[in-house]
């Protein structure tokens, strides 16, 4: 008798959005919204194997990762980290840092702050 072939599982990861990190997301338009949204869904679904060019470091941050909607094309950045609970956070949202150098070195400040104050973590 055959054995019946095994169905991969699908794993989906937690991902929450810090209150305040919901409010910056919905400033932006809805085009860049929705990229940023299903690069949050490329999260869900892949969690720490969201490599680059989706996924990156913060450079001088040790935990902070930015997501880069449209494979790094798109001008929005939504900066999260893994918890010590296993899902994942996101911090705030902000812009490309090329672009706009200054706006996204405020996003990454106010992420750090959050993740401080409202978890107690260092990022």
């Amino acid at each position: 008798m055959p054995t019946p072939k095994s169905t991969p599982s699908i794993e989906s990861h937690i991902v929450r959005y810090h209150p305040e990190a919901v409010a910056e997301l919905l400033a932006y338009e809805k085009a860049l919204i929705k990229k940023a949204l299903n690069s949050v869904s490329l999260l869900q679904n892949l969690g720490d194997k969201t490599i680059p060019p989706h996924s990156d470091k913060v450079a001088g941050a040790t935990k902070l990762r930015e997501l880069r909607p449209g494979g790094g094309k798109a001008l929005i950045r939504p900066l999260y980290y893994r918890r010590s609970t296993g899902h994942y956070e996101i911090l705030a949202v902000g812009p490309e840092a090329v672009t706009d150098p200054r706006g996204f070195n405020q996003a990454v400040k106010r992420a750090q702050k959050r993740a401080k104050e409202d978890y107690g973590d260092t990022v």
